[in-house]
């Protein structure tokens, strides 16, 4: 009996600790992987600026001076893709991206290949 106290205690620290470094690790990975949320990205298109901001718990916000339109979005991200859901009416947009460097991020959907800047968060 007293062994098998023992070892249900030894198994039940393990899973603790295995969840512990788990989520230490995710959160870091998140962080450290996902340059989209390190400032805005903005474009300057012949006077219409436009700005995504993005945030780490994956939702961010479409700011237009064309009509000052702005929405709230959630997004998920693949490899070479990212789905926008507007939050004020479920629709989703997928644009193909890439990073040029560190400061360039590039949009690709039909029509348009817009390089975004990256600036500080206002």
């Amino acid at each position: 009996m007293k062994k098998s106290l023992v070892l249900l205690a030894t198994v039940a620290f393990a899973l603790v600790m295995l969840y512990s470094c788990n989520n230490g690790a995710t959160s870091e990975n998140s962080e450290s992987t996902s340059p989209l949320v390190k400032g805005q990205w903005t474009l300057n298109f012949f006077g219409e600026i436009t700005t995504y901001q993005f945030n780490d718990d994956m939702s961010g916000k479409f700011i237009s001076s064309k009509n000052e339109d702005s929405y709230d979005f959630t997004y998920e991200t693949t490899a070479d893709s990212i789905f926008f859901t507007n939050v004020a009416d479920k629709s989703v947009k997928r644009y193909a991206y890439t990073f040029i460097n560190d400061d360039k991020l590039r949009f690709n959907y039909p029509g348009h290949n817009m390089v975004y800047d990256r600036e500080a968060r206002k």
